[in-house]
């Protein structure tokens, strides 16, 4: 049965089995999946639905508030242990602790909605088993979503780790506390084509809002047993936002410095005090009998919260009126350019002893060294391997690159590099026996491999062109990757097998110029910087030379393609299958015209050799590309047409990759037929942008036309706010690329 069919088994009994309603402790609770009664959806509710579905036509829901409350809680007596033995596990008081708390929980009767929502936030849907750390954080989501259209159900996903607990989800409708009901959700592990090699996880919810304008209402909490996950809070949501509110409640004498970041054009205030409240037009103020049982309990409850925050920090921010930030195609990454807030947990002082926590780089590498620790490398099987591996190598250089390569093409990479948790290396053996692995299994494999031969190999902590953070910042935040390093001869090589087909010494567009973390030791470490390159380095090179017989275009073709674009036609080339690699080269010559255009004569290098620049030359036929008009013949030398028509839609929200730094250079020369002369040429268009260059030209010398075409994108990416100068720059390339060489005997 697919992982498909599962899931939707899984909702239809959910739908099947229950009824309209059902009780827990004398309380009726609302099920969602069988409403007989709709009595908490108005007309104005629907009414406001509809001018909400006129503002934002292409959405299926708004969120009319959502409130995010981080708490920080201190435990004094685990951080001194903690700080004095540097290592402290309390699971076992955790459970009992848990126990008495249901204990508790099963004597207490509830008696209204409101203290059944309460409650639930105290229910532990999902446990967990990490160990407590001295400062632990509970964040507090409540989340008013509208529906713009009729029969919606409400998808989405709560993401957690082994060091986070989620609470049970609670739910209304309307604002109508009568409507209270539980949440179902699916809970699974992320993964990759069925294979879970991560501890990020996710729980789905599926719930349905019946008509255009009903509001969905959500409250839950989740746990972080460790401070140092929260590191990073976006400020949009997945759809328009009228108004989210951010909130931060630090007790006194933690130290906690909250990093704004990309701020400019959205409404963001910020302030200190009470929550920012706002009332939603439509919250029932009736049910006067429910709200005066608990009005009693809620008293003393919040009076019990100001007596336990009363010498707390509270910062709030609100940010009013957000698009909507869903999927983008080609995302630069978010937090170059969504609006965020970064987390740093610095220290602690009681006004006698200070502790650090995250307070600088030496904190953060001091816990990337104690993940490391926890490993049990068995590399006996590791040395036999890499012993055979470089057995008929005489170098350094050889034997390095021997290893480098095996990983690269011998252990399937899992991209997991983004997940919440996961910081801990998979052990070497592990990677090696079963063949697959993420960044930090690889590389401690290579790192292993290396070290069994006698080689300084060290593991190296690095944020990707996604990160927009420096790499020695002290934040988990700053290192989403993991890699190796070899020391050989007073030079540093950066070794990252996930990206098969880099030669040696060369490296990805995603990790040049970033800075990095190498480790050394338990308490020492190394920052380095790793090499960057220009486009330059990754140049395509085409040369090309025509001439028309009889309405053909015939000629020769050679292409040298180096750097990150000679590994994408490598490892493009051998993800296809063995039958099929001679089609899909004919396709990505002919650029998949294969009816106007044919090559024939291919010849070309090594598709395994990564050392040096790839080079192809064939013949090429092309029909369709001169005609006939009279006296006149009109000719077109550009069927590439690169980039043309590539308009990007100016509202994104975040800068488009372009993956890596590009640099092509096309020279097409075209012999004008005997007894014919040229009566125009395409005019020149030259482009010249920071993210972007465009220069397309013809000349002529002789009987001899040449067509130059040139384009760079010198910073591998295109920042959002070029992005109409993008699209008038696509006009005019496109314009070009239509315009033909005219002709007349």
């Amino acid at each position: 049965m697919t992982r498909t069919s599962v899931i939707a088994l899984f909702w239809f009994s959910l739908l099947t089995i229950t009824s309209c309603t059902f009780t827990i402790r004398n309380v009726r609770y609302w099920n969602p999946n069988f409403p007989l009664e709709t009595n908490f959806v108005t007309q104005s509710m629907i009414s406001k639905g509809e001018e909400l579905q006129k503002k934002f036509p292409n959405e299926d829901y708004v969120y009319e508030r959502v409130s995010v409350n981080y708490s920080f809680s201190v435990d004094e007596k685990l951080l001194k242990a903690q700080d004095q033995q540097g290592k402290i596990s309390n699971k076992k008081e955790k459970k009992k602790k848990k126990k008495k708390i249901q204990e508790e929980e099963d004597e207490e009767m509830m008696e209204s909605a409101d203290e059944i929502k309460e409650t639930a936030e105290d229910k532990t849907m999902i446990e967990s088993d990490w160990p407590e750390s001295p400062v632990t954080v509970k964040e507090k989501n409540e989340i008013s979503v509208i529906a713009l259209k009729d029969k919606l159900n409400y998808y989405d996903g709560i993401d957690y780790s082994d060091n986070q607990s989620v609470s049970v989800i609670s739910g209304t409708y309307g604002h109508k506390e009568n409507s209270i009901f539980f949440v179902s959700t699916y809970n699974k592990n992320m993964e990759i084509d069925g294979i879970f090699h991560s501890d990020a996880k996710i729980a789905l919810m599926n719930v349905p809002m019946y008509v255009k304008g009903n509001s969905l209402q959500l409250n839950y909490t989740r746990t972080y047993h460790d401070y140092r996950y929260v590191s990073s809070v976006y400020l949009v949501e997945s759809a328009p936002c009228t108004e989210k509110v951010v909130s931060f409640e630090i007790p006194e004498g933690l130290d906690i410095e909250i990093l704004e970041m990309n701020f400019e054009g959205y409404d963001i205030t910020r302030t200190e005090g009470e929550v920012p409240q706002s009332e939603p037009e439509d919250k029932e103020r009736s049910n006067k009998k429910s709200k005066s049982k608990s009005k009693t309990k809620k008293k003393k409850s919040r009076k019990k919260l100001k007596e336990l925050s009363k010498n707390s920090k509270r910062i709030n921010y609100v940010i009013k009126n957000t698009p909507g930030y869903g999927y983008e195609n080609s995302s630069y990454g978010p937090s170059h350019s969504l609006p965020h807030l970064l987390v740093l947990t610095k220290g602690y002082s009681n006004g006698k002893d200070t502790t650090a926590l995250m307070s600088n780089s030496d904190d953060l590498y001091k816990w990337y060294s104690t993940l490391v620790n926890k490993m049990d490398n068995e590399t006996d099987k590791i040395k036999e391997a890499a012993k055979n591996i470089t057995v008929d190598k005489t170098t350094d250089e050889e034997k390095i690159s021997a290893i480098f390569y095996w990983v690269q093409d011998n252990i399937r990479y899992l991209a997991f590099e983004d997940g919440i948790a996961a910081f801990k290396p998979d052990e070497c053996q592990n990677v090696y026996e079963k063949r697959y692995g993420d960044c930090k299994g690889m590389a401690n494999l290579t790192k292993e491999m290396l070290k069994s031969l006698g080689y300084d190999a060290r593991l190296v902590w690095i944020g990707t062109s996604r990160i927009a953070y420096p790499g020695d910042m002290p934040s988990l935040s700053v290192a989403n990757h993991m890699i190796c390093a070899v020391y050989l001869d007073n030079k540093v090589y950066f070794l990252d097998a996930t990206e098969n087909y880099v030669s040696f010494g060369d490296y990805a567009d995603r990790i040049q110029g970033r800075k990095v973390v190498i480790e050394n030791g338990d308490s020492a470490y190394i920052v380095e910087t790793i090499p960057s390159f220009t486009a330059d380095h990754n140049k395509i090179e085409s040369t090309e030379d025509y001439s028309l017989t009889n309405g053909l275009l015939t000629g020769t073709v050679k292409e040298i393609y180096n750097g990150e674009s000679k590994t994408l036609i490598l490892r493009s080339y051998n993800d296809v299958k063995l039958d099929k690699r001679e089609r899909a080269l004919r396709g990505f010559l002919t650029n998949g015209d294969n009816m106007s255009l044919t090559v024939s004569d291919v010849k070309h290098s090594d598709f395994n050799e990564r050392n040096k620049p790839f080079e192809i030359t064939y013949k090429m036929n092309a029909k369709g590309r001169a005609l006939a008009d009279g006296t006149q013949t009109l000719v077109n030398l550009e069927w590439e047409r690169d980039w043309a028509n590539a308009y990007m839609d100016t509202a994104r929200l975040t800068h488009y990759s372009f993956y890596y730094k590009q640099h092509l250079v096309n020279k097409i020369n075209f012999t004008v037929p005997q007894g014919m002369s040229v009566v125009r040429l395409p005019q020149e268009v030259t482009i010249i942008n920071e993210y972007f260059v465009f220069k397309l030209n013809f000349s002529q010398q002789g009987n001899t036309i040449t067509y130059n075409k040139e384009i760079v994108f010198p910073k591998g990416y295109l920042h959002r706010s070029q992005l109409k100068a993008w699209n008038d720059a696509i006009t005019k390339v496109t314009n070009f690329y239509d315009s033909y060489i005219i002709l007349k005997k």
